[in-house]
């Protein structure tokens, strides 16, 4: 049996790198392929907000890294979701597993609304890699230690 080619989209804007400073960012079609390098910001949360699922975007996808850290999150959500996560849109869309450089995850694979960088939690150059076969998101985390990035659901 031959391999199925379940989708592509190779774009990214002509911009490849994105710092992302803003409190608030819907990501677009157009968003895949970038990497996102993440503020985590001062005075509120930074919530991201991924492309509403379709199968005809699979094959999108993206890296976020922590370029500087600060007291509160930065946190990646499915379409339509507030960053407490919810019941609505693209909920309970993201399957998320963490490998953390100490070896010492607690954290088994989760499917949830979304994930974050914790606040003042880890060192900088965390990762975060989205890819989507249209239907669902699948989020690896690469972090220092176990409570650096984790999984959002309600």
């Amino acid at each position: 049996m031959a391999n199925a080619r379940i989708g592509s989209h190779p774009s990214h804007g002509y911009q490849v790198v994105e710092t992302i400073d803003t409190t608030a960012k819907q990501l677009e079609w157009n968003d895949s392929g970038k990497v996102f390098m993440c503020v985590q910001n001062a005075t509120a949360d930074v919530l991201i907000n991924l492309p509403k699922l379709s199968t005809e975007m699979a094959g999108w996808h993206c890296k976020f890294i922590l370029h500087t850290n600060s007291s509160n999150d930065f946190i990646i959500m499915g379409y339509g979701l507030p960053a407490a996560g919810g019941t609505t849109e693209d909920n309970d869309s993201i399957n998320f597993r963490l490998y953390p450089t100490d070896g010492n995850s607690t954290t088994a694979s989760a499917t949830g609304d979304g994930v974050q960088f914790a606040n003042a939690g880890g060192g900088l150059g965390m990762q975060i890699e989205m890819i989507t076969d249209g239907t669902s998101w699948y989020a690896l985390g690469f972090g220092g230690a176990d409570a650096d990035i984790s999984v959002i659901d309600s």
